[in-house]
């Protein structure tokens, strides 16, 4: 059966292809429709129905959208855009973690986000010397809600990396409540490890860069991931639990949008 983050994974590719389709020459959009129809004839339908496709199919049908979502016809780049991608390419900005990151987000899908090429931008125009966020780690994360996180692997070496923001309670020393922190998940021993500052920092500027509703995604495909609640950490149980990434108390915290987005998703996972 396909994993979660598979089924969610297809759906968004397929949102995309359909947003995008009024767009696209009709000489492109029947390559497309190509690659489609050999994934299989009827996408749709094996897109509602999870017990249709084993995670190998799953896998084969990601494959065959990503070479569709390529065959897409890219937005053309300001010319300020495309001097900040060739100075970010540049050996000298190759120690810096959050850029390198933003270029190989850029490379891998072709696209930023408006955050995204805000802080790209504002980093090209000063030569890296203006952060386009404060490096104290407070300021950095703030709005990023405490818990656990899994977001897009900026090494390469894995798909997925995990991590654990925390707020300090001050429990052993006064002096430190309130401040926050970023850590490393591994599994094995499921523990989390301190990075060192450079790349700690390039996290923390990474997830302040989601909004509200990416924030709680992120949270919820730990969960679903790793099997432990996203938001308190909690080990997950039963069945819907599992599937949305949150246990049934943490999800009376999720916006209505993210809610009844989960839900239907597990709706349609279960087979109710």
């Amino acid at each position: 059966m396909a994993s979660p983050k598979q089924q969610t994974y297809i759906k968004a590719l397929v949102e995309d292809l359909k947003a995008e389709e009024p767009n696209i020459p009709n000489a492109v959009l029947t390559k497309i429709e190509q690659v489609v129809a050999a994934v299989h004839p009827d996408l749709v339908a094996v897109i509602a129905n999870a017990d249709a496709i084993t995670s190998r199919r799953a896998s084969a049908i990601i494959e065959q959208l990503l070479v569709a979502k390529g065959l897409i016809p890219q937005a053309t780049l300001t010319e300020a855009q495309e001097k900040a991608l060739e100075w970010v390419k540049a050996p000298e900005q190759h120690r810096d973690g959050f850029l390198q990151s933003l270029l190989a987000t850029w490379e891998r899908k072709k696209e930023l986000t408006e955050k995204q090429w805000a802080c790209l931008l504002r980093a090209h125009a000063t030569n890296g010397a203006v952060k386009s966020v404060p490096l104290d780690m407070a300021a950095l994360l703030n709005g990023i809600p405490d818990g656990w996180y899994a977001i897009e692997s900026r090494t390469g070496n894995n798909d997925l990396d995990f991590f654990l923001v925390t707020t300090n309670a001050g429990r052993m020393n006064p002096a430190n409540k309130g401040k926050r922190w970023v850590k490393r998940f591994v599994g094995g021993d499921a523990k989390t490890i301190d990075m060192r500052t450079s790349e700690r920092i390039a996290v923390a500027q990474e997830l302040a860069l989601l909004s509200p509703e990416e924030c709680q995604a992120a949270q919820l495909l730990f969960g679903q991931e790793v099997g432990s609640c996203g938001r308190c950490g909690k080990s997950l149980t039963d069945e819907t639990s599992r599937n949305t990434g949150f246990g049934p108390e943490c999800r009376k915290h999720l916006s209505a949008d993210v809610l009844a987005t989960v839900l239907a998703q597990t709706t349609e996972l279960v087979g109710v």
